[in-house]
């Protein structure tokens, strides 16, 4: 988490800004865009003041949205939520894996 945490949860129900250095499970099922925001890291490292102004500038509608999103989003990407659906995900992946790599073989 950045530091700016703090900050930006005082603004009413924002959300936590996390780094990936990795790619996002289910990329092929989860539409990022609707819980996240993307920056890109050369915006960080180069102006992060521009990213906190990024942030901070979420209109509510969006912050509502997002949140809605992750909300959707949860019973797929947390393992232990009492109607998780990451098994389901993770087959359904494996699935298109293999028959990508079945037809370009």
């Amino acid at each position: 988490f950045l530091p700016i945490k703090k900050i930006l949860y005082s603004q009413s129900t924002s959300l936590p800004p996390l780094l990936a250095q990795v790619a996002p499970p289910f990329q092929s099922q989860l539409n990022y865009n609707q819980f996240t925001v993307h920056i890109p890291e050369s915006l960080l490292e180069d102006d992060p003041y521009a990213v906190l102004h990024l942030l901070l500038n979420l209109s509510e509608d969006r912050i509502a949205s997002l949140h809605m999103g992750l909300m959707r989003a949860r019973k797929v990407l947390l393992w232990r939520h009492p109607e998780t659906e990451t098994l389901l995900y993770a087959v359904r992946e494996l699935k298109v894996a293999c028959a990508s790599t079945m037809t370009s073989s």
